[in-house]
């Protein structure tokens, strides 16, 4: 190949220009690919971590279900107190009326003594 000094010069440049902007080129790739692959890291923690935190929140919601499941026994417990209580204080106004009815008529009894004594 016999080319002119000026065609041959060109050529050289352009072979170097474009053996740089393969360097260049390979460069970026190689970085690129180092920032994919710890960007792939970095989502697969991500997975896991957003597996932890469902299996979590599922954990939570049982968590809740037996605590609202207790709630609710207790409010049974609660209402079953409520009427006991509510029958016991029946039974005692019952018994307070009648210990007041025995106490008036003893009463009765004491007065009519008491004028019969006079």
């Amino acid at each position: 190949m016999t080319h002119s000094n000026g065609t041959h010069e060109a050529w050289t440049e352009n072979l170097n220009i474009l053996t740089e902007q393969i360097g260049r080129l390979t460069e970026v790739v190689t970085v690129g690919f180092a920032e994919m692959r710890s960007g792939i890291g970095d989502l697969k923690d991500g997975i896991s971590d957003l597996k932890d935190g469902i299996s979590d929140l599922k954990d939570g919601i049982s968590d809740l279900k037996d605590g609202m499941g207790h709630l609710s026994d207790g409010m049974d417990d609660l209402k079953a107190l409520a009427r006991e209580q509510s029958e016991t204080s029946k039974r005692q106004e019952q018994n307070i009326s009648r210990l007041v009815d025995t106490v008036s008529r003893q009463a009765e009894i004491v007065e009519g003594l008491i004028r019969d004594r006079r």
